[in-house]
């Protein structure tokens, strides 16, 4: 099964990358480099990057190997600032709030060649808040890349529960709740960024914003 198999898990922020060779569970090896996308808004091409990142890969496997690794990886997972305008993939937002489903949903695949081709699965980001209908309204919207996906790995290892907080610090932190699921929610859901709002999706792909429906902030996960 993939969750047995050796997969690189890749989350690339703001100035920093971040990868890991892990297999059914345990983290053969990890590294960090400093290139992200702020790199790439400065000039960084995409080729470069690509570059760089299999750099990392190759290494991992190497230090992998020769602390017992038996299988090749199979696939590459991506999440992070990777999914922006500039990265390798981009992705809109999903709306908040959004589930595991709509997480699974977003995720779109590529092929990345390091000294074979893998298959390369992207994760969206969420977003909250209508960022284009006033000052005060961007002040209480936010959008995140990442740290969607770290919540719900926090979760699933039972690390946090409902009526948890999860405070992510990096090149922009993050303030997250988790809340009780209730009648009306089949899974617990972590509210971000605060109050009620409507969503903000850059690119309006989720129709709330152009329909002006209220949504609630968060995110629902397992």
């Amino acid at each position: 099964m993939l969750d047995e198999a050796p997969i690189f898990c890749v989350d690339m922020g703001t100035t920093r990358t971040r990868v890991w060779l892990v297999e059914d569970g345990r983290i053969w090896s990890s590294a960090a480099a400093d290139f992200g996308i702020r790199d790439a808004a400065r000039g960084m091409t995409r080729e470069v990057m690509e570059t760089s990142l299999r750099s990392l890969m190759k290494r991992l496997t190497a230090e992998a190997v020769h602390a017992g690794l038996m299988r090749k990886p199979v696939c590459i997972a991506a999440a992070g600032m990777i999914t922006s305008p500039t990265g390798l993939r981009h992705l809109p937002h999903i709306c908040a709030p959004a589930g595991l489903g709509e997480l699974g949903r977003s995720v779109e695949q590529t092929q990345f060649n390091i000294d074979e081709m893998l298959p390369m699965y992207f994760v969206a980001g969420v977003a909250t808040g209508d960022a284009k209908q006033s000052i005060d309204a961007a002040l209480s919207s936010d959008l995140m890349r990442g740290e969607e996906t770290l919540c719900v790995g926090l979760l699933a290892h039972h690390h946090i529960g409902a009526d948890s907080a999860v405070l992510n610090l990096g090149s922009h932190w993050k303030w997250i709740f988790i809340d009780e699921a209730t009648p009306h929610r089949e899974k617990p859901h972590f509210i971000d960024w605060g109050n009620d709002s409507r969503c903000a999706d850059p690119d309006s792909t989720c129709g709330c914003s152009s329909a002006g429906a209220p949504r609630e902030s968060g995110c629902r996960v397992v």
